[in-house]
C-alpha cells in the first residue's frame, strides 16, 4: 500500500476550508477520463484544479462525493463547537486526522460482499485489529473466535492500494493569511508530485467511472473519545467500538 501524510497547521477560522480544498486536490488527482474542470477553485489567493460537481455525472458519483466531502466538513464544525484550549497553552495541539482509503474487493461473490461499514472497518482499521483486538488494556470489547473469524475473513476480502492522511494541528493564535496559504501551496505540490509519481501500484480499471474505485473517507479525532451519533462520524476507538458491535 502506498501513504501520503499532509501536516498542515490552521486557526479555527481558516481550518475547514483548508481541509475541503486539498480533498479536492487530491480526488481531482486521482480522478480518471477525460475530465477538463470548467472552474478552479481558490484558497486563500492560490488557485487549484478541482472536479466541477456540475460536469456530466451520469451515475450520480459527483454528486454522492460532494455530500460526502459536506459530511466530513458537517463533523469538523462539530468538532470546533466543542474544542477547547486551555488560555495558558503556548504550543499548538494536535486536532485530528483526516484519512482517505482507496481499496478494492478481491472477491465479487455474493457471499462475500461487505456492508459499508465493514468495508471501512477492515479498510482503514486492519492493523488495530491485529495489534488491539485481544489486548486487554485496549479500548475495543474482546472479540469471541467466530467474531475473530468473520473479521478475518473481512480483512482477507479487502485490498487497501493508497491511503491519504491530513493531520490537523491547531494554532493557538490567529494565523496570518500569507502564512496558511503559503503552507497550503506547498502541501498542494507536494500532492501533485507525490501522485505524479506513484501510479504502478493501482489497480486495473474495471469500469468507466470518474472515480473508478471505493473510497472511505473519516475524521479520526484522538481526543474527543465517544461516538457523535449526531453527524454520524465518530473518533478512531469509537468507530472501531460501533463497527464490532
Amino acid at each position: 500500500m502506498k501513504s501520503i501524510t499532509l501536516s498542515i497547521t490552521s486557526d479555527k477560522s481558516n481550518l475547514t476550508k483548508y481541509v475541503q480544498s486539498l480533498l479536492e486536490v487530491i480526488f481531482f488527482q486521482r480522478s480518471f477520463g477525460s475530465l477538463t474542470p470548467q472552474v478552479k477553485q481558490q484558497f486563500d489567493n492560490v488557485t487549484y484544479a478541482f472536479i466541477d460537481p456540475s460536469s456530466q455525472d451520469h451515475n450520480g458519483e459527483l454528486g454522492k462525493l460532494e455530500l460526502e466531502i459536506k459530511d466530513l466538513i458537517k463533523a469538523l464544525e462539530h468538532r470546533l463547537e466543542h474544542y477547547k484550549q486551555e488560555e495558558e497553552q503556548d504550543a499548538d495541539t494536535e486536532f485530528g486526522d483526516i484519512c482517505l482509503s482507496y481499496y478494492v474487493l478481491k472477491n465479487h461473490s455474493p457471499t462475500s460482499s461487505l456492508t459499508e461499514a465493514g468495508q471501512a472497518s477492515v479498510s482503514t482499521w486492519s492493523n488495530f485489529f491485529n495489534e488491539e483486538a485481544d489486548s486487554p488494556s485496549g479500548s475495543v470489547t474482546k472479540l469471541t473466535p467466530a467474531d475473530q473469524k468473520q473479521q478475518r475473513k473481512k480483512r482477507d476480502n479487502i485490498e487497501v492500494f493508497e491511503q491519504f492522511v491530513i493531520k490537523v494541528t491547531m494554532s493557538t493564535h490567529p494565523l496570518e493569511i500569507s502564512v496558511i496559504s503559503s503552507e497550503f501551496e506547498h502541501n498542494v505540490f507536494k500532492l501533485i508530485e507525490w501522485c505524479n509519481d506513484n501510479k504502478s501500484h493501482i489497480p486495473n480499471l474495471t469500469n468507466l467511472n470518474i472515480l473508478p474505485f471505493s473510497y472511505k473517507l473519516t475524521f479520526m479525532n484522538d481526543s474527543y473519545m465517544k461516538d457523535d451519533e449526531e453527524t454520524g462520524n465518530y473518533d478512531w476507538r469509537g468507530f472501531i467500538k460501533n463497527i464490532l458491535k
